[in-house]
């Protein structure tokens, strides 16, 4: 039976599943340092009678958002760019495997994984819209109260 991959391909491919995989931990990261921020604030908040504090936490949020949107788009991309040499490898195209082994560009992968298709992924958009909502609410409702 004749091996698909060779040593060099296994060592691409894990290569790019790092960089998977790196991208998967700053997202979550991104969200560990935004929840602790978000109750930070919250806690500043209840303390001290300040109208600005708040908005800080709604702005906090949509500055996450878009990281974690970044984020969530290089890791399709590296996806896409190791189903692209799996594919190659798979159907024994030398000359594309050869050219394509070790390369990390992914500024040519476009499809699904810009910026503004992240946005509206459902991995990203409910746990932001909530925390959103959440924020610009309290933030309302503290501007009504003063």
């Amino acid at each position: 039976m004749k091996q698909i991959f060779t040593e060099d391909d296994r060592h691409y491919i894990a290569l790019l599943q790092e960089n998977v995989d790196r991208m998967a931990g700053n997202r979550s990261s991104a969200k560990i340092w935004l929840a602790t921020l978000a109750t930070a604030i919250a806690a500043i908040q209840f303390s001290v009678e300040s109208d600005i504090i708040i908005w800080v936490a709604v702005v906090l949020v949509v500055v996450f958002y878009v990281m974690d949107c970044l984020y969530l788009s290089l890791e399709r991309k590296y996806q896409q760019l190791m189903k692209m040499y799996v594919d190659l490898c798979k159907e024994e195209d030398e000359e594309g495997r050869k050219a394509m082994l070790y390369n990390f560009d992914i500024s040519e992968i476009k499809e699904g994984t810009t910026l503004w298709n992240t946005m509206r992924s459902s991995s990203t958009l409910p746990f932001y819209l909530v925390l959103f909502l959440a924020a610009l609410a309290i933030s309302i409702a503290s501007l009504i109260a003063s």
